[in-house]
Parts: C-alpha cells; sequence; structure tokens
C-alpha cells in the first residue's frame, strides 16, 4: 500500500541543511529506550546540530541530526511504501 503525500511549494525554512539534511528528507530515530521512529524533517538547528521530525506517532524534537538516519531525500512529493 503506498502512501502519496503532497507538500507545500514554499518552504519558510531558514536554514539550508545540517549536516547534509535538508527539510522535509525522511529520517528515521532510534531513542534510548528503543523505541524507533521515522518521518520527515520539519525544523533544522544548525548552531546545535539538532532537528525535529514529524512522524505518524510523535513530533521529535531537537533530536540528534548525527544519530539520523537518512532514508530518502525530498524531490517535490512522497511516494512511500508503509511509513509506519
Amino acid at each position: 500500500e503506498w502512501v502519496i503525500k503532497p507538500m507545500r511549494r514554499q518552504s519558510k525554512a531558514k536554514t539550508d541543511n545540517v549536516l547534509g539534511i535538508k527539510h522535509r528528507d525522511l529520517v528515521e530515530y532510534t531513542f534510548m529506550n528503543g523505541e524507533t521512529h521515522r518521518g520527515y524533517v520539519t525544523a533544522l538547528y544548525p548552531e546545535e546540530n539538532a532537528l525535529n521530525f514529524q512522524s505518524p506517532a510523535k513530533h521529535c524534537k531537537k533530536v540528534n541530526a548525527r544519530k539520523c538516519k537518512v532514508l530518502w531525500k525530498y524531490s517535490k512529493i512522497y511516494w512511500l511504501d508503509d511509513v509506519s
């Protein structure tokens, strides 16, 4: 089953990238308790090497960008199979 997620064209982002990760990229992050969340980047904090991302279950805030795994680079529309 596919999920098609259109994104707004105009970005209000003030930061270009953090460690090669840009807005709307799909990332995966594992918390210390073992929970893994996957979602798209909504905010970047270059001075802290941190980012926010929105997963289907939770809005993860200020997670370490070094520990995030980039799964997919943004290119105008999401065509994803099983985001959760």
